[in-house]
């Protein structure tokens, strides 16, 4: 018996000391991210949507929707734009549960359908793809006929500013669909951060979504499957809210006009960047959490000079 306690009490103790750490490294950040928006004053164009927009958000997969624009997409949804959401795999790849890929891939979808309900996108159209088992050219055709249909004048996506090869190979197929169709309508793509931040250096666009947060925040719960991976989607928040020096939530953006996007894309490529760390994620724990936003800032300074 005495033995179980001490055990239940070093477990405590762990915990606690676990809990007391991670309060204070992420309080760490937050005083470096709020001494950094004092001194650098970042400055972003923010946006209000007038209506009227035709709106294409491409997602590689169930989630980065939400994570990356789910604010913006309740706004638009709000201001009365046409807003199409494109989901182009199935998810199935996430090893979250132990769960087959089959059961994950149906579990995300309806995770996905209930999420969007309560951003209240025009349209969702799941393109179906089994994760990381798709090919370029199919992909890049599948994209171009839901552009050709829905001609968007604004387009959301991610872009090779990430570490997920996935997220990259669907952007660059997103630049080569947009290249192809040749659409005037299409004034600008806005490129969203999903863990990698964009840092001031890239962000152009800050989108004020307090008044939608709640319906972010209820959005990402019924993510269930994924709940344990989304420990950074708060911090970041925090971090943002601090460099902006903003009372409320946001999320930016990189807009580039659609010629642009297929030229950083081309001259980029997914070889070059997905995989080889150029650029590192925000983690579970709070330790690192400054370095995802200063590794590869010579990288982003590159991808600048190329669309100014």
């Amino acid at each position: 018996m005495m033995g179980i306690e001490q055990s239940s009490m070093r477990r405590a103790a762990k915990w606690i000391a676990r809990r007391i750490s991670f309060s204070l490294a992420e309080g760490f950040w937050r005083a470096c991210f709020a001494l950094a928006g004092w001194c650098l004053r970042p400055r972003a164009a923010r946006w209000r949507s007038n209506g009227g927009e035709r709106v294409l958000v491409v997602a590689p997969h169930p989630d980065d929707e939400t994570l990356g624009c789910g604010g913006t997409i309740a706004l638009h949804a709000l201001a009365g734009d046409a807003i199409y959401v494109v989901v182009v795999t199935d998810g199935g790849g996430s090893r979250a549960l132990g769960l087959g890929r089959d059961e994950m891939a149906r579990r995300r979808s309806s995770e996905m359908a209930a999420a969007l309900s309560w951003l209240k996108p025009s349209e969702v159209v799941q393109l179906g793809f089994a994760e990381s088992r798709w090919t370029p050219d199919e992909m890049q055709a599948a994209l171009r006929e839901v552009i050709e249909r829905l001609a968007p004048t604004l387009v959301y996506t991610t872009s090779c500013v990430d570490y997920h090869p996935e997220h990259v190979a669907v952007a660059s197929e997103v630049a080569r669909a947009l290249a192809a169709t040749g659409l005037g309508c299409c004034r600008a793509v806005r490129v969203y951060e999903v863990q990698v931040p964009l840092t001031p250096i890239l962000a152009n666009v800050i989108v004020d979504t307090t008044a939608v947060s709640g319906l972010k925040r209820r959005a990402l719960e019924e993510y269930r499957t994924q709940r344990e991976s989304f420990g950074w989607v708060r911090r970041c928040r925090g971090y943002l809210a601090r460099l902006y020096r903003l009372r409320g939530a946001c999320e930016v953006f990189w807009e580039v006009s659609p010629e642009q996007f297929s030229s950083l894309s081309e001259r980029n490529g997914t070889d070059s960047v997905a995989g080889s760390g150029a650029f590192r994620g925000m983690r579970q724990q709070p330790f690192s959490d400054g370095l995802a936003w200063v590794h590869g800032l010579g990288r982003r300074k590159e991808m600048k000079r190329m669309v100014d």
